[in-house]
Formats: C-alpha cells, structure tokens, sequence
C-alpha cells in the first residue's frame, strides 16, 4: 500500500500564466494528494481560479500567518522616483547597518555595483549570470555578511525575493509588479515578530518596464499611492491593498487549466533536454570554452540570446552551449558579460 506524498509549491504568485496553467491542470487530475501552495500575496483571480481547481479536492483551505507577525507595523514606503538613493544607503552604512538593493535587470545591477565600488562601499553583488557553484558562494556571502556585525550592502536582482533569508535595514527597489514588490519587502525588517522600529523602503522609477509587460504593472500606481502615505504599514496592509486594487481592475477575465498537459494527458515519461512547460525565454545557458570537461550543471552560466546569431553554431554540452574563449567575459565576483 503507497502513501501519497505531500507536495509543496512555493512562490505561486510568481509563476507565469503558462506554468500556472499546468499547476491548475494538476490539482484537478491528482486530487487525492495534499498539497502545499504557498505565497506571501496572490492575485484574486488566481485564488478564484484556485479554488474552482480544487473543488473536487475537497476545497482550499487557507492557512494564515501567525496574526501578530502579519499585523506588525515593520515598513515606511517612499515612493523616491526621480530622487537619488546613494545618501539613504551611505547613511545606514555610516551606522553599520544593512543595506539591500533590487534591480530589474542583470545590466543595471552590474552598474550599481560599478557605483558602489567607485564609492568605497562594502557591496555584495548576486544575479543569475553566474556559474552555479559562483553563484552559491554569491549566495553565502551576502547571507554570511548580513548575519555579521559589519556594514553591507547587497545588490541584487529579482533572485533576491526567492533566495535570501535577510532582514535590511533598508530597501531600495525598481518598480516592479506589486508581487514582486512585497516578496522584496519581505527582506526588509523581516525577522523580529513584533519590530521595535520600521524601517525604510525606497522604490524608484527603473529606465524601462523590462523584463515585465506593462500588464503586469497595472495597479502599481495605485497600489503605491495607498501604502507610500509616510505611515507604518505591516505585511496584511500591504496584501489587503494589492487585492482590494486587482478587484477594482478585474476585467473578469478568469483562469483555466491548459487544455492539454503534456506530462499528464501525453507520455507518461521523461524527454530529458528536449521539452519544458515554461514559455520560451531570451535566453539560453552557456558554459565558458575553458569549463567544458567540468560538470555542466556547476558550470553554466544563463545569458542574454547574443544580437547576433553565430551562437546556433556554437558547440553543445548536452543542453548547455559552449561560448567561444572571445564572446564572454567572466568574473566571479561580477559575473558574466558578452563581450
């Protein structure tokens, strides 16, 4: 006799249209199974969507956050558009504190921390563009580093929201889609259940949507104008606003299961390399000419599609191209950069 196993999905705020589709998909075809979905904030026509999924489940339940951690006061947000950052951070260095900073993109970061170093600033950088096994140093060093008594500041992108268990003493953020935002928010005051004192976020006008759509940025005005009024905000307000928000944008639209699920209505088996259930992305994963008798998975490193199109020629580690010696330059403190 099997015992189902139980499964947990994490951060299901974030997946795509597509892979939640499939998550849909999954809680109708087992649903003898328990499963976990978890996220800080989900968009209401995800939860409806969700719930009519689960019915033959026998419905979702809902389980709450401890109700004093939730409704602590622990955030001041600043809506800082057009308003320069540096002073903000340089002061919570200066009184060896905690700085976390969030771009949107790999480029962007890469310059913030060019910045940092011109400036003299204890800073940690982590992004994707990365080796693997690079990328988990990366990874201790900023946790290490903000465990530690000495100042920081860590710059990152959105791995920062799914992959780091840090609590600043300020956060200074891109606009992003308001998920996004309150995932980032979570880094910030994040440990104590009732804090002593808020602390500040900082949210700027990146140069340009990518890598979102401008759908995804509905309601981020809104949203900030409501929660960035100069008064203590806790995590529940912040939630409680984003859905009140969507509900007054809803354009009905609903959600529903992806047709045809391959890997429940196809072949029960595993086409290793040749198929995913995520939607094509911009970019493809590269190992540096000198890593190619390492193991691929430590070595590769996800990149940008190149502009040009000599890399479909490019040589091949199972699913991983080999760049040319002359295409990429690597740090492992930076990271990767085509050349």
């Amino acid at each position: 006799m099997h015992r189902a196993v139980p499964l947990a999905f994490d951060e299901i705020h974030a997946f795509s249209d597509r892979l939640f589709s499939y998550l849909l998909q999954f809680l109708r075809v087992f649903n003898g199974g328990k499963v976990l979905l978890m996220t800080a904030t989900l968009q209401p026509s995800r939860r409806k969507a969700l719930e009519e999924a689960c019915i033959h489940r026998g419905g979702l339940q809902t389980v709450l956050g401890p109700q004093e951690r939730e409704m602590a006061k622990r955030y001041l947000l600043v809506d800082a558009a057009g308003a320069d950052p540096w002073v903000e951070v340089v002061d919570v260095l200066d009184h060896r504190g905690k700085a976390l900073w969030v771009c949107n993109t790999v480029k962007r970061a890469m310059a913030m921390v060019g910045e940092a170093i011109q400036r003299g600033l204890p800073v940690q950088p982590f992004h994707s563009r990365y080796r693997y096994r690079d990328r988990l140093r990366r990874q201790q060093a900023i946790i290490q580093g903000f465990r530690g008594d000495a100042p920081i500041l860590a710059i990152t992108t959105q791995v920062a929201e799914m992959s780091l268990d840090i609590s600043a003493d300020l956060l200074v953020s891109e606009y992003a889609p308001v998920p996004a935002m309150i995932q980032r928010l979570g880094r910030l005051n994040r440990f104590e259940e009732t804090p002593s004192q808020v602390k500040k976020a900082l949210f700027i006008q990146p140069p340009h949507a990518l890598p979102y759509t401008d759908e995804e940025y509905v309601g981020l005005k809104e949203w900030l104008s409501a929660v960035a009024d100069e008064g203590p905000k806790s995590q529940s307000e912040l939630s409680q606003t984003f859905i009140n928000i969507c509900e007054a944008f809803s354009s009905g639209e609903e959600i529903s299961p992806i047709p045809c699920c391959e890997w429940v209505d196809g072949l029960w088996r595993s086409l290793k390399d040749q198929r995913t259930i995520e939607e094509a992305s911009f970019s493809i994963e590269v190992i540096m000419e000198e890593d190619r008798n390492e193991n691929p998975i430590e070595m590769a490193i996800p990149m940008p599609i190149p502009k040009l199109d000599a890399w479909r020629d490019w040589g091949k580690v199972s699913r991983f191209f080999i760049a040319p010696a002359d295409s990429l330059s690597y740090d492992e403190f930076v990271g990767a950069e085509w050349r």
